[in-house]
């Protein structure tokens, strides 16, 4: 398993065809940094997003952060 950062992007764009015009678009901006790591022998990847709504229906989100660890499989 290599130990070294990365950076990632995986945004997650989404509208509602049914929402009203100017309100249909969640469309966040942004990225994040990674790390592969053991648990005992288990790797583990592990990361942490930040994205920033550029635009958005009404009371929507302004700022996102997620935190994921995915269990990796090896061959």
């Amino acid at each position: 398993v290599e130990r070294g950062w990365d950076f990632n992007c995986a945004p997650l764009i989404s509208a509602n065809c049914d929402a009203r015009s100017g309100e249909q678009w969640c469309i966040p901006i942004g990225g994040g940094a990674g790390k592969m790591v053991r648990l005992g022998k288990r790797p583990l990847k592990i990361k942490s997003p930040v994205f920033y709504y550029v635009d958005k229906p009404t009371g929507g989100l302004d700022w996102e952060w997620r935190f994921q660890i995915q269990a990796m499989v090896p061959k």
